[in-house]
């Protein structure tokens, strides 16, 4: 529901002020990000989490139009992108990095995983590759015995499996569900089940 509430800042579709924070107590929002960050640290951002190969230049962009005016609403803030269809992705990369997101699911799915009963099951919806990458590697990992490298004739890590993957590749919503919910288009699942 915050998505949708102008007031949170989460869309660049809806004026509003340049918020993203899941946590309104936290102090750290886009507004600071945007109009606080050096332009190195934008494109670093912006192509690390929004995998944006022009981040240089959106980042100069910004840091140009900043030194005219301080930005301060999503509206103001899609006027200085030429491009429109980097949109999403420009707002994803500020949300991960206002809410620390990838480091939440990371030590998310270790609590999870290690909450769970015998033989229950950990499912996990993504809607970026990201995310996806670090459930998807979670997995692999906890799925495995022995964690060392190829050159250990003896393993030292004693690492035992915690998990067992259910889903070789992820589940993919299929055409009716992105026709009734568009949101879920890019969504991935994977499921583990804890042995």
């Amino acid at each position: 529901m915050h998505f949708d509430d102008p007031k949170r800042g989460f869309s660049f579709q809806n004026d509003g002020p340049l918020d993203m924070r899941f946590d309104t107590n936290q102090s750290l929002t886009a507004s600071e990000i945007i109009n606080g960050w050096t332009e190195y640290k934008l494109a670093e951002i912006l192509w690390k989490f929004g995998e944006i190969r022009s981040s240089r230049k959106i980042a100069k962009l910004i840091v140009s139009a900043r030194k005219q005016k301080k930005i301060t609403t999503t509206a103001e803030f899609a006027k200085i992108i030429e491009s429109k269809s980097l949109m999403p992705q420009i707002f994803q990369a500020l949300r991960i990095v206002v809410n620390d997101e990838l480091n939440a699911l990371k030590d998310s799915l270790q609590t999870a995983a290690e909450a769970l009963k015998s033989r229950g099951k950990l499912a996990i919806i993504s809607f970026h590759s990201l995310e996806d990458r670090i459930v998807k590697n979670f997995f692999r990992q906890e799925s495995r015995d022995c964690m060392c490298s190829a050159s250990e004739i003896i393993c030292k890590c004693r690492h035992i499996a915690l998990l067992k993957v259910l889903t070789k590749k992820p589940i993919r919503p299929n055409s009716l569900e992105i026709q009734n919910n568009p949101r879920s288009r890019s969504a991935k699942l994977r499921v583990a089940e804890k042995v």
